[in-house]
């Protein structure tokens, strides 16, 4: 009796057992599927991570960058905002390629035509474009911070050097070095921007009425621009 039952509990086994061995499979299966929809959703989220890691470290590089290239101009440039130019000109044009020459005297103009100095105007203005309001900050510190620092220092030093005759002499010196500096850049502007007898009779009225002190800086630029906008339309109905 009790092998008959055995019989019988080993046939049941045997019969069950392609069931099982399907089930089996059935399950391995999925888990597969599983995983491989699992990894890949891993996958996808790792590649984004990682895109976005890296387009925030491209970003802490140009951030950085600017904020270097600025704090250099600031540190070695001398004579006031203007003086500044040809280092900005080099820079943004001619090493880093920012800008085109065309371009950096538009930048110039725009940054002479609202308040605040030029070279600062331009600096934040060169970071806004290339990345935003988080580059124009970087811009900003870096052009400023030399000039901050150096005052401080001389502050404390000023009644030394108020009286120091080689300092004196020395910065007869500077101004010079600097009044050509910015005749270089004044000419390199030129070049590009008076192009015609037009460009050298707005060029040659503004440098009269800014050396005669008749009207305000803003005026001059002003009026060139309401002289640009009338000459080309006039232009534009005779053609």
């Amino acid at each position: 009796m009790w092998a008959t039952r055995r019989e019988w509990a080993k046939k049941v086994r045997l019969l069950k057992s392609p069931a099982r061995e399907k089930l089996a499979t059935v399950e391995s299966k999925s888990a597969s599927i599983c995983n491989n929809q699992f990894t890949s959703i891993s996958n996808i989220f790792n590649t984004e991570a990682s895109v976005r890691s890296r387009a925030l470290k491209e970003k802490l590089r140009g951030y950085w960058k600017l904020f270097i290239v600025f704090f250099r101009i600031g540190l070695f440039t001398f004579g006031g905002g203007f003086a500044m130019l040809p280092l900005i000109e080099k820079e943004v044009v001619d090493v880093h390629g920012w800008a085109t020459r065309e371009e950096i005297v538009d930048i110039f103009a725009l940054a002479q035509s609202v308040p605040g100095a030029i070279a600062v105007n331009t600096a934040v203005f060169i970071g806004l474009r290339l990345y935003g309001l988080l580059g124009a900050i970087a811009a900003l510190l870096g052009v400023v911070s030399p000039s901050i620092a150096i005052i401080l220092i001389i502050a404390q030093l000023f009644s030394q050097f108020q009286s120091n005759l080689y300092v004196a002499r020395a910065f007869s010196g500077v101004k010079a070095a600097v009044l050509g500096l910015i005749a270089a850049a004044t000419l390199r502007a030129g070049r590009s921007a008076i192009v015609d007898r037009f460009g050298l009779l707005v060029a040659a009225s503004a440098l009269a009425l800014s050396v005669s002190g008749v009207i305000p800086v803003v005026w001059v630029i002003l009026l060139g621009g309401l002289s640009g906008i009338l000459y080309h339309r006039r232009r534009g109905e005779e053609q």
